[in-house]
């Protein structure tokens, strides 16, 4: 049988990363190195393109596209209850399953290793201890069935996946508004940035139960030390009421949002 990195991705244009995605896992991180330099934008002498020459890409949303709730995740028993119905039917078997948390960035993960799809203690006392800022990925070895034919094929597999509330939260003004307010405080800043020295920026957030922004931090440069520190800045002073989160008793949680600026990227 031949051996395959078995990845089920959907990169949009929201920026959030899909819970399966085409990467070998073993050898490093999706994301882009915190270590990069960063360019500072110097608006007197820089020739860099104008904003209008290239897109520049604004989205809040949650970390990864693909998502499960607290709920969902308390009632799971296997590896199956938790990965997305779309790619469950070609999987055949599995084992070497680990669960780790995942965060963009210095926090340390927490991570357990189970056997085959059956969940073990250490992995349900993982997921049953995650809230609605958490994210995670599942990675192991699986057997799967080949699209065109009855075979089986070995494969690697990792899904990326955010905790989400029952009832996720949202800006009460819609998102259009948001990502306007957003666009008009920037568009300044970003005036003269270059693409090809442009980044796929990120910030994460939260919402607090009490309708607050809080814990807003850089996870991931633009590229830009002036674009990404007022895009914090806009982050902080969002206007405007939030339709707080709740979960499946209708209590009110907070939820970790991320804010997905500059190019597309993971």
């Amino acid at each position: 049988m031949k051996k395959r990195i078995l990845v089920f991705s959907t990169l949009i244009a929201t920026f959030s990363l899909s819970a399966f995605g085409y990467w070998k896992w073993k050898n490093g991180d999706p994301n882009l190195s915190e270590s990069e330099p960063k360019t500072e934008v110097n608006y007197k002498e820089s020739t860099a393109k104008k904003a209008n020459d290239f897109e520049f890409q604004y989205n809040v949303d949650h970390r990864f596209l693909s998502t499960i709730t607290k709920e969902e995740l308390n009632q799971a028993n296997s590896v199956p209850d938790i990965i997305p119905m779309e790619n469950r039917a070609p999987i055949f078997s599995y084992s070497n399953i680990d669960f780790n948390t995942y965060y963009d960035d210095d926090q340390p993960q927490t991570k357990t290793k189970g056997k085959d799809e059956r969940l073990n203690q250490a992995q349900l006392d993982l997921i049953q201890s995650m809230d609605y800022t958490t994210t995670f990925y599942i990675a192991g070895d699986i057997l799967r069935k080949d699209k065109n034919s009855d075979d089986l094929i070995e494969d690697t597999l990792i899904c990326y996946m955010s905790v989400v509330p029952e009832n996720p939260v949202s800006y009460k003004s819609g998102q259009e508004a948001l990502i306007s307010y957003l666009q008009k405080g920037s568009k300044e800043v970003i005036a003269r940035a270059d693409d090809t020295k442009l980044k796929p920026g990120k910030i994460s957030f939260v919402v607090t139960k009490e309708g607050t922004i809080d814990h807003v931090r850089l996870t991931h440069t633009s590229g830009y030390t002036g674009i990404d520190e007022k895009m914090e800045e806009l982050i902080w002073a969002i206007p405007g009421e939030w339709n707080i989160a709740t979960d499946a008793r209708g209590v009110k949680v907070d939820q970790e949002l991320t804010f997905f600026f500059g190019l597309i990227g993971c």
